[in-house]
């Protein structure tokens, strides 16, 4: 049976006309609404021109201000300005100035108005000082040890700073800042140190130093004498243990100065060396 191709109705074409007739117009006003959007966006009275800094102490304002300049410029898409008070990447900023200055704990961006800023910082606050090796006379010579913060975070170089405390031991990352110790687990080392210390106030023979060495802690006092523990212990146990061991006859009549090391790690029973 033969097949006749009928003539498209003027009706469908009509409708086909009518579609293509919307899409295009549909298109066109999304072209010029973008377009202007982007002139808006340009407008002096939305860009930002003026950036403070609140909360800085050690770190330069001008510091400050170059690494947030530095993420404003540009566009996205050649089309709308980084400046812009309501398109300003306010994550980015915020991320890349602990990355660029270590100093700083964390941020966060304040709007002031239509083209003013403010950073408002936290710095981190000296804990003590971490040297890469365990040589005593790097605790005169500072030259390649560096501040360490009370979260466990080695942040800045030392340069002419001084600390009651050492700390040693690897690190992880190879730029500022470098994680010496996950958070709570310096915070456990970091406060049995304080208590050994204040124990110590008022005696000649005091914590000076605290190397990780593998799984072990190893705090050395002025005299020589060497306290060692876990690492995965440190803490009120530690402490308790340690004034225990105190107690004991091996210790009466002794001072620490008078023995080369004390070992904790092995539960209930001490290990201890004389001089």
């Amino acid at each position: 049976m033969a097949r006749v191709a009928l003539p498209q109705s003027k009706i469908r074409a009509r409708r086909k006309r009518k579609r293509i007739t919307i899409a295009a117009i549909i298109a066109a006003c999304i072209v010029v609404f973008f377009a202007f959007c982007a002139w808006v966006s340009h407008a002096q009275f939305m860009r930002i021109d003026t950036i403070t800094v609140l909360g800085a102490q050690t770190v330069l304002q001008n510091d400050v201000q170059a690494a947030v300049r530095k993420d404003l410029a540009g566009s996205y898409g050649l089309l709308f300005p980084k400046d812009n008070i309501f398109l300003y990447p306010k994550a980015e900023i915020v991320q890349d100035l602990t990355k660029e200055i270590p100093t700083i704990e964390q941020d966060q961006i304040k709007v002031v108005n239509f083209h003013t800023i403010a950073i408002v910082i936290t710095e981190r606050t000296k804990k003590a000082l971490w040297c890469p090796s365990e040589d005593q006379s790097l605790l005169t010579n500072l030259q390649d040890c560096a501040l360490l913060d009370q979260n466990g975070v080695v942040y800045a170089s030392a340069l002419s700073a001084s600390s009651s405390i050492v700390y040693f031991g690897p690190l992880t990352g190879n730029k500022f800042p470098h994680t010496y110790l996950p958070a709570d687990q310096f915070h456990s080392l970091s406060a049995l140190v304080d208590a050994l210390m204040a124990r110590s106030q008022q005696a000649t023979d005091t914590p000076v130093s605290v190397a990780i060495v593998g799984s072990d802690v190893h705090v050395q006092y002025q005299s020589g004498f060497t306290l060692i523990f876990l690492l995965s212990s440190a803490g009120a146990d530690v402490y308790n243990h340690f004034l225990l061991a105190l107690t004991s006859d091996v210790f009466q009549g002794k001072q620490l100065s008078d023995f080369q090391y004390l070992d904790l790690r092995f539960g209930d029973k001490l290990y201890y060396k004389l001089k």
